[in-house]
């Protein structure tokens, strides 16, 4: 028998991977990380009294797991509700979908030029949201129903309600900026439960006002008896009889009974073994970058929307502003807030290897066109972060928990290659830590 074995290896130290390793905090466990940091794509930096988040912005559906974990850390009294009134700009106009009450969201429809041209728009857009409400309880009740919606991509589905323009103006601008895809590349189940987050008016949307690295620090400062090794990253995995061997960059060599994977699907499939995981289809890789830009001036414009899609044209960039509201309704310093924006695939692809200043221009001229108010000595502080690979995914059989284990016995995977979103990475790690625990104490 081998000495040193631990019960379960954890790769990667982003927010899937520190979940799955609290709930694990009973066993003898290691965490392995190759960046200097644990967090992942959790990374708050605070500049001029801004918090600039370099990662995730929102809590969406807030899973029953994680609901708990908030609680558990005593984080859920730090999270700030979103005000969900959406501003869409096309036509040279900002029009509004308020999502905050039934009552506005109902109003705001109405006066939603696109929709109202047609009567069969506006039935087909409360259908829509009322089939998603449904789903979403569904979903959220027991995410293995996401299998069950997961048949067709969100274009097919989008198409029964709605033509093509209202897809490319509302839906497609939503898809890409919090998917970072189009919809044909994601699932109805994704869509459904985008859209059911946003309608359920008991369970808000939320940030966290002192920024998302919050929840990594408390996990982290959780693990004391977890072995975290920063700087290490897995080169080889090995399984030995019934025993895991993993081996690092910088030499080192672990053991152990079970292995859970918490990184990028992509990294994981080019990591030598001598075993065989089944191959992971039906995933679209995607660069992105995300640019967060700080308010050294107030601009009124700002006050009523925290999120704001501009339509992608030819050559233009979309963009998303988010996080700019507070319950001074104003925009300051001292609050701490932030402007978000996440630009479409396209026009990274096209401005990825450019200056930056090229990029800041490109953006600035976007707001220009829609706040008359807004200016270059608005900014305080930028800030570009690159998502190597960001992806979605269409292939229904990885969106269930059934899934999440692999072909190899004691071998687990989570994150976002199983559930999608902030919520979707911790519900996946702390399920992969269930199930192995359950392994570890049947093979004891």
């Amino acid at each position: 028998m081998k000495s040193n074995i631990y019960d379960s290896i954890i790769i990667g130290g982003g927010l899937a991977g520190l979940s799955a390793a609290y709930t694990l905090k009973n066993k003898k466990i290691a965490l392995i990380e190759e960046l200097s940091y644990l967090g992942g794509r959790i990374h708050t930096e605070t500049e001029n009294d801004f918090i600039l988040e370099k990662g995730a912005v929102y809590l969406f559906y807030l899973g029953r797991n994680f609901r708990e974990l908030l609680r558990e850390l005593n984080i859920h009294t730090s999270l700030e509700r979103v005000n969900k009134k959406m501003g869409f700009f096309y036509d040279n106009k900002l029009h509004e979908l308020d999502f905050n009450t039934i009552l506005s969201l109902f109003k705001s429809t109405l006066r939603f030029e696109l929709i109202k041209k047609s009567i069969r728009n506006i039935i087909s857009l409360f259908r829509l949201l009322i089939t998603s409400v449904i789903i979403f309880r569904h979903i959220t009740s027991s995410y293995n129903n996401f299998e069950l919606y997961a048949k067709e991509s969100g274009s097919s589905t989008l198409k029964k309600y709605f033509d093509p323009k209202i897809i490319n103006v509302v839906f497609e601008p939503i898809s890409e900026s919090f998917l970072f895809s189009k919809s044909k590349y994601v699932s109805s189940a994704i869509i459904y439960v985008l859209l059911g987050a946003f309608l359920d008016f008991k369970n808000n949307i939320y940030f966290i006002k002192s920024g998302f690295h919050l929840i990594s620090k408390k996990l982290e400062n959780r693990l004391k008896k977890c072995d975290i090794n920063l700087n290490s990253e897995v080169i080889e995995i090995r399984k030995i009889d019934d025993y895991f061997t993993l081996k690092t960059i910088n030499g080192k060599k672990f053991n152990a009974k079970t292995v859970i994977s918490a990184i990028p699907i992509p990294r994981l499939l080019k990591i030598k073994k001598n075993f065989k995981v089944e191959k992971i289809e039906g995933i679209k890789y995607k660069k992105i970058m995300s640019i967060n830009l700080g308010l050294n001036r107030k601009i009124k414009s700002f006050k009523d929307y925290h999120l704001i899609f501009i339509t992608p044209e030819k050559g233009k960039p979309l963009v998303v502003v988010g996080d700019m509201s507070n319950k001074s309704k104003s925009v300051s310093t001292k609050d701490n807030t932030i402007i978000y924006a996440v630009t479409s695939t396209s026009f990274t692809n096209r401005y990825f290897y450019s200056e930056d200043k090229l990029i800041y221009q490109k953006i600035f001229q976007q707001l220009k066109e829609i706040f008359p108010e807004f200016s270059e000595e608005c900014i305080i502080t930028k800030k570009i972060s690159k998502w190597e690979n960001a992806f979605c995914l269409i292939n229904n059989k990885y969106l269930s928990f059934n899934n999440i284990a692999t072909n190899q016995k004691g071998f687990y995977i989570c994150g976002d290659g199983i559930l999608p979103g902030l919520d979707g990475v911790v519900e996946s790690g702390i399920e992969a830590a269930g199930l192995t625990s359950k392994y570890i104490d049947q093979n004891s």
